[in-house]
């Protein structure tokens, strides 16, 4: 967000192929880390959720720890 301001000016001119690569790099390596970032928490999310206790992996049939099937 710091960027937007200088990156506003240099777009509002006249484009130039090292501005073009600057900014292509930029735009690539906010795009790669926001994907990694991505697929890193639903992997964490994944294995909290594989490697839970019992007592977090509750469904829709759980009744309570005096509750008694019948």
């Amino acid at each position: 967000m710091a960027t937007a301001p200088k990156l506003l000016e240099a777009l509002g001119g006249r484009v130039d192929l090292p501005l073009a690569l600057m900014f292509s790099a930029y735009l690539f390596g906010f795009f790669f880390n926001w994907i990694f970032t991505f697929i890193l928490w639903h992997h964490y999310w994944h294995l909290e959720r594989l490697y839970a206790p019992p007592s977090i992996k509750r469904g829709r049939s759980f009744k309570g720890p005096g509750a008694v099937n019948l």
